[in-house]
């Protein structure tokens, strides 16, 4: 069993939780395994109970705080006066409760005895009438019934004017406790409806919250995601671009050597064809010298045959030569070639290097940005938990106060009712004041009519059947015969 900060069975404890609207079951006390849960780190769980403990500790310490201020304006109460206000108060409603209910019955005691007085006082007049007055004249008997007339006629107004003020008061009581009531719904309305509207705000800014916090989680991968691809794609571009670029210039290089070697071949045809035509050239002159000049010495036919050999000779020489020109050219462009080969082999390696280093470089980025949205992720979820605690303690005080309106508002519909019920009770009393005195006039009224009958009944036959009926009805037979036997 969970054990309580304080004592709840103590009376004190018990009305400072009533006056503070706060719930015996805030002041639990629960140690760091009541917060586990499955799938929460240890971190969430020992936040939780160190709130749940601060919160307990402030509860406990505004509760003492009340009984204490309580306590002492009790004490400088108790020292200025001899009793509470609440006694007095108790007592004065007693005293007036009583003091009511003392004048109903001292007021029903006085109609009583006036209407006993009355019938004793018509006794005694009938009883010193019969003797003296039995033949008296009937105008008497007429004033006394028109005045009886009269006063019956004035008490019915009064009556009836008394009656429409009772009622009007009724009514204006009636639409008094029907505003009152009113009042109160639509307070109680108003309360719901504040209630509501703060919950669904608070729900509403917690949805509105959630979704921004998705929204930003989605573009953040996005963004990432894109960085990633955009990396990627640069990284193939990149060795494409470079792949291509080594294999076109390597084929403008090739297409240089081959045009050079086919510019080359064409001179050289070129100066093959030129060396034959002086060939041709030369054995058509030595044809025509020997057709014509078959007479020149042997000298012009050797110098000639000298000189063709020199051109033949010279015509080699060329020919090596422009072999040795192609082959030095061949070797030189074989050269270049490799040394482009070998260059190109050496940026791929710089390629290679740079790519591994990129590499690095990515997964170093990687790492620091999922370990930042780690922290970022662990920030918000510690942000959240810290938003569920402060809405955790706006709601308990919102309970609070819903439990002190409640309270407070029980405490004055129960003194509302205890004065409208006194004041029901008080009319009602009224009105059986009023019902008994009319009543009492009533039956003094018809007391004196009687008596009226009677003298009347007197004065014209006192020794007839009727007269002696009402007086036997009276119970004044033997009065009367003591009068008589007094009289003779």
């Amino acid at each position: 069993m969970n054990a309580y900060i304080l004592d709840v069975s103590s009376p004190f404890v018990i009305t400072a939780l009533e006056e503070l609207g706060i719930s015996p079951r805030e002041l639990l006390k629960k140690s760091l395994e009541d917060f586990a849960e499955p799938g929460l780190s240890q971190e969430f769980q020992s936040l939780r109970y160190d709130h749940y403990t601060n919160r307990l500790l402030d509860t406990a310490q505004k509760i003492r705080n009340f009984i204490k201020s309580h306590y002492n304006s009790l004490q400088s109460h108790i020292r200025h006066s001899s009793a509470p206000e609440s006694q007095r108060s108790q007592s004065a409603t007693f005293s007036q409760e009583n003091s009511q209910t003392f004048r109903a019955a001292t007021a029903y005691q006085n109609e009583a005895e006036k209407l006993n007085q009355i019938k004793e006082k018509n006794k005694e007049l009938i009883l010193s009438w019969i003797p003296t007055n039995f033949l008296d004249n009937s105008p008497e008997k007429s004033k006394s019934s028109e005045s009886g007339r009269k006063i019956k006629k004035f008490t019915s107004q009064k009556h009836e004017v008394y009656l429409e003020h009772l009622k009007k008061f009724k009514e204006q009581q009636l639409a008094a406790s029907k505003a009152i009531k009113a009042k109160e719904i639509k307070m109680q309305k108003e309360l719901s409806n504040r209630l509501i509207k703060s919950m669904s705000e608070h729900g509403l800014r917690e949805k509105l919250a959630e979704e921004e916090k998705k929204r930003k989680i989605k573009e953040r991968e996005e963004i990432f995601k894109k960085k990633q691809e955009e990396i990627k794609h640069d990284k193939e571009m990149k060795e494409d671009g470079m792949e291509m670029e080594i294999k076109n210039k390597l084929n403008q290089f090739q297409w240089k050597i081959m045009k050079s070697e086919e510019t080359h071949e064409a001179e050289i045809k070129k100066k093959l064809d030129i060396l034959a035509r002086h060939k041709e050239m030369a054995e058509i002159v030595a044809k025509n010298q020997e057709f014509l000049k078959r007479s020149q010495e042997m000298e012009v036919l050797c110098k000639i045959i000298n000189k063709q050999e020199s051109v033949k000779e010279r015509r080699i020489q060329i020919k090596r030569k422009y072999l040795d020109e192609i082959k030095n050219r061949r070797h030189k462009s074989e050269s270049k070639r490799q040394k482009a080969i070998e260059r190109l082999k050496s940026q791929e390696k710089q390629l290679e290097n740079n790519s591994t280093v990129l590499e690095k470089q990515l997964n170093a980025t990687q790492q620091l940005i999922s370990q930042k949205l780690s922290e970022n992720e662990k920030e918000l979820k510690l942000r959240q938990e810290l938003q569920r605690l402060k809405n955790e303690d706006s709601n308990l005080e919102v309970l609070r106060s819903k439990r002190k309106f409640e309270k407070k508002n029980s405490e004055f519909l129960d003194k509302w009712l205890a004065k409208t019920q006194r004041i029901e009770n008080f009319k009602k009393e009224k009105e059986d004041l009023i019902m008994k005195k009319r009543d009492f006039a009533i039956q003094a009224m018809i007391e004196k009519e009687k008596t009226k009958e009677i003298i009347a009944v007197l004065s014209k036959s006192p020794n007839s059947k009727t007269a002696q009926e009402k007086l036997k009805a009276l119970n004044l037979i033997p009065k009367i015969k003591e009068s008589e036997t007094e009289l003779n």
